[in-house]
């Protein structure tokens, strides 16, 4: 067992990784203790309850999310390798945010005014790629971001349903390649939509 020495860090890394399997009501903190190689009484001691080693699990999440937006190109044919490979890399902020949703029943969303924010930073890129550069004016902003969500994030939310379409997994090289080249074919496609 671990010492009261261990960085939180490594119990923040194994809550994100149980809150992302079983979302927040099928989550453990004993099943976080053992992923963190520590003990329940460690993780009291440094986030009092499950609800606030929830809160911070999505404040950390969210932070990462913030700084991929901020890196993520402004070019949608990039941009949509981008989110590809981000998700491929690391679905646990897919995963987190489908419990969320099927958890929230009304509830209030956490952080919802800062988490709006950084959707709107999504929002002004599209804005600033409108007409000849790619989206065709016709097309709604908001509506748009969310359908480019839509569209990166399905294959990793519902990783069954990609298998029974493609025949791979998403994280799948090949499927990751096929999937790069036809989002390229689509940001022509709109950028000649947008150009006319």
């Amino acid at each position: 067992m671990a010492t009261k020495n261990d960085s939180p860090q490594r119990i923040l890394k194994a809550a994100v990784r149980e809150f992302a399997s079983r979302g927040f009501s099928g989550a453990r903190v004993d099943d976080i203790a053992l992923r963190a190689r520590t003990n329940k009484q460690l993780i009291y001691y440094y986030y009092k309850n499950k609800e606030k080693l929830y809160e911070e699990v999505l404040r950390a999440v969210h932070a990462k999310v913030e700084k991929w937006i901020e890196a993520s190109p402004d070019d949608p044919a990039e941009n949509f390798k981008f989110w590809l490979g981000v998700h491929a890399k690391d679905s646990s902020y897919v995963h987190l945010m489908i419990w969320e949703g099927l958890e929230l029943k009304g509830k209030r969303i956490p952080a919802e005014s800062k988490r709006r924010e950084f959707y709107k930073k999504s929002i002004e890129k599209i804005k600033k790629n409108i007409g000849p550069n790619f989206w065709p004016k016709s097309l709604d902003p908001e509506q748009a971001l969310l359908t480019w969500i839509c569209m990166v994030v399905t294959p990793f939310a519902l990783p069954q349903i990609c298998l029974l379409i493609t025949g791979k997994k998403p994280t799948n090289a090949e499927f990751l390649e096929d999937r790069s080249a036809f989002f390229e074919s689509l940001a022509n496609i709109l950028k000649d939509t947008g150009s006319k």
